[in-house]
C-alpha cells in the first residue's frame, strides 16, 4: 500500500497542504510511531479495506486527506479518530476551494459504511469536515457536532444519511459551507440555522424535508451565494426571506410543492446567475422586477401556472437556457431580438401567439443556439428561412403549431440536426 506522508507547518487551507506536499514516502509502516506526523495525504490511490484504528495514534497530526480510493475501500470509519486531538482537516470525500468556491468531486467513490462516529466531536480543533460521496455511510447526523465550533466546512453529501437536520447545527458560527444534499433527511428545515451569518453555500436539496421553508421572516445569510432547497417536499409559498439575501448568485428552488405568486420585490436579487424554481405549482405573472436580475445566464420557470408575458425578462441579455415551457404564458417572440445569447430555449406548451420572425435574429448567434422548443403554442406564419444557418442546431421543435407555406430547403444545411419536428400544422 502506497501512502504519500508530508511534513509541513504553518498552512491554512486544504489546497495548500496538497499543493505544498513537498517531502513524500512510499513504505509500509507502523502507523502509531510517527508521532510528529502533522498532514497524511493518500487521495486518488486503490486503497483497501477501511481506516485503520491505529491513525488514532499519529498525536501530531492535523490533516488527513483520503479523496477518492473505489469501491474497495468499504471498512468503517474508527472511533479511535477521535484521539485526533490536533486535526484540523478531515477529507474523506470532495475537496472545496475556497478561492473558486467549486468543489472537486473525486471520479471514483468510496463504499466505507456504517454510521459516523461521535468521537470525532472530541477534534475541536477542525475546521474542514469532509464525509460526502461514501454512498453506504447510514444513520443519522450526530447532534454532538454542535461542540465543532471552529467548523466552517461541513459536508455529508451523497449517502444515506437519515432522520431530521439537527437544529444544534446552528451552534456552528463559523459555518461557511454547509452540504446536506442528496441524502433522505425528512422533517422540516430547522429555523436555528437562520442565524448562521458566515454562511455562503448551503444544500439541503433531494431530501424529503417537509413544511415550510424559512418560516422565519429574515434570516443571518446576509453572505449567502449559493443556496439548494430542491427536490425537496416543501409546501406553502416562495419563501420571502430569500429576497433580502442580495448576495446570492444560484438558487434552485425546483421539484417541490411551492405554491402562489412570486413576490414583486424579487429583483432585489441583482447579482442572481441561476435561478430555478421549475416544477412547482406556482402561479401568476413574472415580476417585472425580474428586469433588474441583469445577471441571469439561466431561468427554469417551467412547469407552473404562470400567466401573463415574458416581457419581465427582456433585460435579461446574458440569458444562456430559458426553460418556461409548460406554463400559460401569452407572449410573442418578440422578446428573443434581446436575448441574443440563447443556447437553449424550452417555451413549449404554452399560448405564445404571433409570427416567427424573430427567430432570424437567433441566426446571429456566435456559438449558436443548440435546442429550439416553441412546439404546442399558437404560433403563425412562415418558418424562417433564416433556421437553417444555426449550424449547432441540435433539436428544432415546431409540431402543433400553426405554422404555414413551404418547409425551407435550407433546413438541408443543419449539419448537427438530430431531429426535426414540425408536423400537425399548415405546410404545404
Amino acid at each position: 500500500m502506497s501512502l504519500s506522508i508530508v511534513f509541513r507547518r504553518n498552512l491554512h487551507t486544504p489546497e495548500e497542504y496538497l499543493a505544498l506536499c513537498s517531502k513524500t514516502a512510499s513504505a509500509s509502516l507502523e502507523w502509531g510511531r510517527l508521532q510528529r506526523l502533522q498532514t497524511l495525504n493518500v487521495h486518488d490511490n486503490f486503497l483497501f479495506g477501511g481506516v485503520p484504528a491505529e491513525y488514532g495514534n499519529m498525536s501530531s497530526l492535523r490533516v488527513f486527506y483520503i479523496g477518492e480510493q473505489g469501491d474497495f475501500f468499504n471498512g468503517f470509519i474508527p472511533e479511535e479518530l477521535g484521539l485526533l486531538s490536533e486535526l484540523e482537516v478531515l477529507a474523506l470525500g470532495t475537496l472545496f476551494n475556497f478561492d473558486s468556491k467549486q468543489e472537486y468531486y473525486p471520479d471514483r467513490s468510496n463504499k466505507m459504511r456504517g454510521p459516523i462516529p461521535k468521537s470525532i466531536t472530541n477534534c475541536t480543533k477542525l475546521w474542514y469536515l469532509d464525509f460526502s460521496g461514501n454512498f453506504y455511510l447510514t444513520g443519522p447526523i450526530p447532534r454532538e457536532y454542535r461542540h465543532l465550533v471552529n467548523l466552517e466546512y461541513l459536508s455529508f453529501e451523497q449517502k444515506n444519511f437519515t432522520g431530521s437536520i439537527p437544529s444544534e447545527l446552528g451552534n456552528l458560527t463559523m459555518i461557511k459551507f454547509l452540504n446536506l444534499g442528496n441524502n433522505a433527511l425528512e422533517r422540516e428545515f430547522p429555523v436555528e440555522l437562520a442565524s448562521l451569518s458566515e454562511l455562503e453555500f448551503l444544500n439541503v436539496g433531494n431530501n424529503f424535508l417537509t413544511g415550510s421553508f424559512l418560516t422565519v421572516e429574515s434570516t443571518s445569510w446576509s453572505r449567502l451565494e449559493k443556496l439548494f432547497i430542491d427536490g425537496n417536499n416543501f409546501r406553502g409559498g416562495f419563501p420571502r426571506a430569500v429576497t433580502a439575501m442580495t448576495a446570492l448568485t444560484m438558487f434552485y428552488m425546483s421539484i417541490k410543492e411551492f405554491t402562489g405568486g412570486l413576490p414583486e420585490n424579487l429583483g432585489q436579487l441583482a447579482n442572481l446567475r441561476h435561478f430555478s424554481f421549475g416544477i412547482n405549482r406556482l402561479d401568476g405573472q413574472l415580476p417585472d422586477s425580474l428586469n433588474n436580475c441583469t445577471q441571469l445566464q439561466t431561468l427554469d420557470a417551467a412547469s407552473n401556472n404562470f400567466t401573463g408575458t415574458l416581457d419581465p425578462l427582456r433585460n435579461l441579455s446574458l440569458l444562456v437556457i430559458l426553460e418556461s415551457a409548460n406554463n400559460r404564458l401569452t407572449s410573442t417572440l418578440d422578446l428573443l431580438r434581446s436575448l441574443s445569447l440563447l443556447v437553449y430555449l424550452y417555451a413549449d406548451n404554452n399560448r405564445l401567439t404571433g409570427m416567427l420572425d424573430p427567430l432570424r435574429n437567433l441566426s446571429m448567434l456566435s456559438d449558436g443556439i443548440r435546442f429550439l422548443l416553441l412546439n404546442d403554442n399558437d404560433l403563425r406564419g412562415h418558418i424562417p428561412a433564416e433556421l437553417g444557418k444555426l449550424p449547432n442546431l441540435v433539436f428544432l421543435f415546431l409540431h402543433y403549431d400553426g405554422l404555414l407555406g413551404p418547409i425551407p430547403t435550407s433546413l438541408a444545411d443543419l449539419k448537427s440536426i438530430n431531429e426535426i419536428n414540425l408536423s400537425n400544422n399548415f405546410l404545404t
